[in-house]
């Protein structure tokens, strides 16, 4: 969600990602342990064999998270004068029918300032995924070992399988999350929460505005407050 008519927008944004979560669910499956995901038993570690290491692995995540990032679909292509102008005239037509006055100067003022922003987000986040496809999906990314390549390729079909056949616990934000993040606001144009399946609870933060959680219960309030801990990590980086 943006935060519209302040001089500096703010984004931020909630919910399970099934991408994300096969690069964990690759790690439960093969044992591999990546502090802070180091909870889960060992695995077959087929996949160790083949050559993923921590590194390698972390590298991917990095990969796949650049690919989910909501801000790639923030690209304007219409001229921003157009699209302003349209929706004022838009505004002006609703305006006279119901017989209010609107201040067009003040809302077109805000607007070409939220459309500033919202392009210069889009490119950091073009600049971060680099030449990776934003479309790919997460085996496409991997650029470790071949072996282990075509190994991911196999398990993404696995593992969608198994998808369809289990739900991820996804759990809300408090209501008043936004007030909370205030603090934080000015040193963060956005905030991107992705939710995952883990067996404890885990914050992985991804500079400069991701973070992944996982979620083990639908408690709002301890949730909210792990959105609150990843929001005053990332501050502090910036």
């Amino acid at each position: 969600m943006i935060n519209l008519g302040t001089e500096k927008p703010w984004y931020f944004t909630n919910g399970d990602n099934y991408y994300i979560d096969f690069c964990i669910w690759i790690l439960k499956k093969d044992g591999l342990q990546v502090p802070p995901f180091d909870s889960h038993p060992l695995g077959n570690g087929e996949l160790q064999n083949q050559g993923m290491d921590a590194i390698s692995w972390q590298n991917w995540l990095i990969k796949v998270v650049a690919t989910q990032d909501n801000r790639l679909n923030w690209s304007i292509e219409d001229p921003p004068q157009r699209s302003i102008s349209e929706y004022l005239t838009s505004l002006e037509r609703m305006a006279s029918i119901s017989d209010r006055d609107i201040n067009t100067s003040e809302i077109k003022s805000s607007l070409e300032k939220t459309l500033a922003w919202q392009q210069e987000q889009y490119q950091m986040a073009v600049t971060q995924l680099g030449d990776t496809y934003k479309y790919a999906e997460p085996p496409e990314v991997w650029t470790g070992e071949a072996k282990v390549g075509k190994e991911l390729k196999k398990l993404w079909q696995e593992y969608s399988t198994l998808r369809e056949d289990r739900e991820l616990i996804f759990v809300d934000t408090p209501l008043n999350i936004y007030d909370r993040l205030k603090p934080y606001k000015m040193r963060l144009a956005t905030l991107q929460i992705y939710q995952v399946n883990y067996p404890q609870p885990v914050e992985y933060i991804i500079a400069p505005a991701a973070a992944i959680l996982s979620v083990n219960s639908r408690d709002m309030e301890k949730f909210g407050q792990r959105v609150l801990k990843v929001a005053r990590e990332l501050a502090e980086i910036r």
